[in-house]
């Protein structure tokens, strides 16, 4: 149904026209009726009308103002203009204010009906039309959330093909995925319950509820829900300086424990990894967010809060130095070398058999094709034995100072481009983990350190010798994909924006010169 409003001082022309229009058009529904434009633009207020048939003479407000009003203030009304003989110069004017068309009184049913057939005919097309708008909108946005997803995943599993093949859409649809820090949450049954038997007989299940309740909690918050290779459920999302991370977490972890308490009657936590600024390092933030859950189930921490934080200061486990031994030791099975393998393995005496379930995901994770890794048991000799019984080997034998110097030749030769550590640990056919420790010990910084600091020295030259570039291409120039995120590590490193930088340096150079 459509809705009209009869505009006319004349009682006889609103009575008729509330009569015949339903008539003439059953699709059509006379809903108001005024006097004079003044009374019209009070009740346009309260009612949704889709058309507005006015007489042009009338007293207070007569129709070609009232049609000034409508087209300012409701532009998606339609309206048709009544006038006497020898009034259409008067009415000419109302033209101007998008009006339909004009009809001679007395009113001809021929022609009333053929506007409202018009009318009635132009508003489906466009209620189409917008309808059509927002599928397409729905199908756009649907497309790149399930790219933004892919991507997200590509990056925590070190896909190095799959983050190669998808960092173009990400670029071409301007996905804004990272604006100043984000981080990833790991969300999973409470520690006492995870080695509990039920749940390992109903993994896949209770794996399956959590990524189902997080997608229904979450769908209008500004996050990320994934799966990652194990199902277990992530969110991804960012946030600014000024943001508590705990409680954003905590809102974002309640109405998902909620659902699943009720239907399991267990807890569900939240595991943290660190935070990070560099969109091809949200990796750093998955495996961190890996390392305290598994700690926090090898100890079998009980705390107050649901959220779990790398690092945690109730861990027994340095997780750092166990992390340098893992990689090591897979350094040295695939370099078949044999003394190597054995002074590595030697270093795990000291841990106790609680970390052989974090054990065995690191060692699963540095494996190709990782559902070959099939050890009998979960204590760490067994992991150790059926690891290099699959004898992988890599003919890279260099000695960890050219492995370095390799990694920083090509963070120097690609810096521009956006790279991350899986990206530089496949050009060097070796692990992403044994190249992160490795350069962590060696260069005395991390790798995102080491990168950024090379950007934005990078940046620095360019701010100040290159004044015919624009902020927005020196932020592509040194790899960053937004000039806000570029501008938030700037000013986090330098303590002012880039362009201020800018100035300042123009401003010194000035001086100078006096």
């Amino acid at each position: 149904m459509f809705n009209v409003m009869i505009v006319d001082d004349e009682p006889l022309t609103c009575t008729f026209l509330s009569t015949m229009i339903p008539k003439l058009d059953s699709r059509w529904e006379v809903v108001a009726t005024a006097s004079d434009g003044k009374q019209a633009l009070d009740l346009l207020a309260s009612h949704c009308v889709d058309l507005v048939i006015t007489d042009i003479k009338m007293p207070i407000m007569d129709g070609v103002k009232l049609c000034h009003h409508v087209y300012q203030n409701y532009p998606h009304i339609h309206l048709i203009i009544l006038s006497g003989y020898g009034e259409f110069d008067y009415a000419r004017q109302a033209l101007n204010y998008n009006v339909f068309t004009y009809l001679l009184k007395p009113i001809n049913n021929n022609e009333l009906v053929n506007s409202l057939h018009q009318i009635a005919k132009k508003i489906n097309k466009t209620t189409e039309n917008n309808q059509s708008l927002k599928q397409l909108i729905g199908l756009s946005n649907l497309f790149k959330h399930e790219i933004a997803i892919k991507f997200l995943q590509a990056v925590i599993h070190n896909s190095y093909v799959k983050t190669q093949a998808l960092l173009p859409l990400i670029y071409e649809h301007k996905m804004e995925l990272l604006k100043e820090e984000g981080l990833i949450m790991i969300i999973a049954p409470a520690p006492h319950i995870i080695n509990h038997t039920n749940y390992i007989k109903n993994q896949d299940l209770t794996n399956l509820l959590i990524y189902q309740l997080a997608k229904d909690s979450l769908k209008a918050q500004d996050c990320y829900v994934l799966l990652d290779e194990e199902n277990r459920t992530l969110i991804y999302t960012t946030y600014t300086q000024d943001t508590s991370v705990s409680k954003l977490c905590e809102y974002l972890l309640r109405p998902i424990a909620k659902e699943f308490k009720l239907s399991t009657n267990y807890d569900l936590v939240a595991y943290i990894g660190d935070s990070v600024s560099e969109l091809l390092a949200i990796d750093h933030a998955y495996s961190t967010g890996v390392t305290c859950m598994f700690n926090a189930v090898s100890t079998n921490t009980n705390q107050n809060t649901p959220l779990y934080f790398y690092p945690s200061q109730k861990l027994c486990i340095d997780t750092n130095r166990l992390n340098t031994e893992v990689s090591n030791y897979i350094y040295a099975v695939k370099s078949s070398d044999l003394i190597s393998i054995k002074h590595a393995r030697s270093s795990f005496d000291s841990y106790p058999d609680s970390i052989s379930l974090y054990l065995f995901y690191l060692l699963k994770n540095s494996l190709e094709n990782r559902d070959d890794f099939l050890p009998t048991s979960l204590n760490i000799i067994c992991l150790f034995n059926t690891y290099e019984a699959l004898h992988l080997t890599n003919a890279g034998t260099s000695s960890d100072d050219s492995i370095i110097e390799s990694a920083k030749e090509y963070i120097h030769k690609n810096y521009s481009a956006p790279i991350s550590l899986s990206i530089i640990a496949e050009h060097l056919s070796i692990s992403p983990s044994y190249l992160s420790n490795l350069f962590h010990d060696t260069v005395g910084v991390s790798y995102i350190k080491y990168l950024t600091e090379l950007r934005l020295n990078e940046a620095l030259i360019l701010l100040r010798h290159k004044k015919n570039m624009t902020i927005e291409q020196i932020t592509l120039a040194v790899g960053y994909l937004s000039v806000k995120h570029f501008s938030y590590v700037f000013k986090k490193e330098y303590g002012m924006t880039p362009g201020q930088y800018r100035k300042s340096s123009q401003d010194a150079t000035i001086e100078l010169l006096k």
